[in-house]
């Protein structure tokens, strides 16, 4: 991984984490200054578009990090990025509902020389636009951070997730009418950002780790 490619997910995650703050910022803006009978509805609006930046930067951030491999030969790449190709090397090929053949395909998949990892890899980050903890532990596999990272993390905040952000966001997305109130949404607010950051440090020290590893590497 070169300096330049490093430098650039680092800055394209600056610049989707930033416009992404900014937007939520705004909003609480305006849910500040307006009326009282304005709020609960600001409130409401609130959850959806926490809820929309937590998954939509975790989803780019993966996507971001996995895009730092493409073109790579597959031998030349971590483990946890050959699975990603992996994954998308069982759908090109039309095996994935085959289990009886996935240790063949895997070990032929291993072995080839001229593999190199595709472009569209990206494509194997997915949510089933509910990005609760189960999902999240799915996508934690790509980026090869310890298990320690993710409990100490995300693990304590396994409810949150589920039941305060996911569940809320919803119940209210399907119609149904709960009352959110300042308090609850500035809470909800407060956590989201905190692990919005958490996901970003974590997912940046994994980026440059590699980078560190490949430049000791070539010396």
């Amino acid at each position: 991984m070169s300096q330049e490619k490093l430098n650039r997910f680092l800055d394209q995650l600056d610049r989707d984490s930033s416009s992404r703050k900014l937007e939520l910022h705004h909003h609480k803006n305006l849910l500040a200054f307006a009326d009282e009978y304005q709020k609960p509805v600001l409130c409401r609006c609130g959850v959806l578009l926490l809820y929309s930046h937590w998954e939509g930067f975790i989803k780019y951030s993966i996507k971001r990090y996995l895009g730092l491999f493409s073109g790579s030969k597959i031998k030349s790449i971590p483990v946890h990025i050959k699975i990603a190709a992996l994954f998308d090397f069982l759908k090109s090929e039309q095996q994935e509902t085959l289990t009886f053949r996935l240790a063949k395909i895997a070990n032929e998949f291993f072995l080839r020389d001229d593999l190199i990892v595709k472009r569209n890899i990206d494509e194997v980050v997915r949510t089933g636009s509910n990005l609760d903890f189960k999902h999240l532990e799915n996508l934690w596999c790509l980026i090869d951070v310890d298990d320690s990272r993710l409990k100490d993390n995300f693990a304590t905040r396994e409810n949150f997730i589920n039941f305060e952000l996911v569940g809320t966001r919803n119940s209210i997305a399907h119609g149904e009418k709960i009352p959110i109130s300042v308090e609850t949404y500035e809470l909800l607010y407060a956590k989201t950002l905190e692990l919005m950051e958490s996901f970003k440090s974590i997912i940046i020290q994994s980026a440059t780790q590699y980078h560190d590893h490949d430049a000791a590497g070539t010396q």
